[in-house]
């Protein structure tokens, strides 16, 4: 693709492939991108205040996305490792659906609401930072894909809720940092790698 800036203030479906090779994505307040099979491409994704983002496929964004409101991820590809995805103070990531993978960083500085669906890291690296609330309501599991570690690291809360079955996070290593807290009220943590 070419160079591009956009700036969408309504409803953007994607279906097939969209894939700027610069530029950058603004959604403007009560605006979304909808990705519902298709494969987005971007340097860089800024979400307004109002804005979301939904998607079960894959999205590639070699810079930093910016979820300020909310973000719905339901299964696809998060990438590239040179990126991260950052969920903004007030924002809320609920990762739902199927089975997801991860390429890149996911900052929490908000609310993320893991409900449904395995998560498989394949980045060596840091690919979970959670600075605040990290809400385990599933009995799903976190993978990496060899015995170069990625990491999981907490500074904020981490509760395990609702489900009574075990999330196991293997290839992973937890690392729980002061302040961090890992709140089991409900069901197991299994950490095979943690610190």
């Amino acid at each position: 693709g070419a160079s591009n800036t956009a700036t969408v203030g309504g409803v953007f479906t994607v279906t097939g492939t969209f894939t700027p090779t610069s530029g950058t994505i603004t959604m403007n307040n009560s605006s979304s991108i909808v990705n519902s099979g298709g494969t987005l491409t971007f340097s860089n994704l800024t979400i307004a205040a109002s804005a979301t983002v939904s998607t079960s496929s894959s999205f590639s964004i070699a810079g930093t996305l910016t979820v300020n409101t909310s973000m719905n991820w339901d299964g696809g590809t998060q990438a590239t490792n040179t990126g991260t995805t950052t969920i903004a103070s007030g924002a809320v990531l609920t990762m739902a659906g199927g089975t997801k993978t991860l390429s890149r960083r996911i900052l929490n500085q908000g609310t993320v609401n893991w409900t449904a669906g395995a998560i498989n890291t394949i980045f060596d690296g840091t690919v979970l930072e959670n600075q605040s609330q990290f809400n385990i309501k599933t009995d799903s599991n976190i993978t990496g894909d060899n015995t170069n570690l990625e990491t999981f690291l907490n500074t904020g809360t981490v509760t395990k809720s609702v489900t009574a079955g075990t999330t196991a996070i293997s290839n992973v290593r937890f690392t729980n940092n002061s302040p961090g807290v890992l709140d089991v009220q409900t069901g197991t943590v299994a950490l095979a790698n943690g610190d």
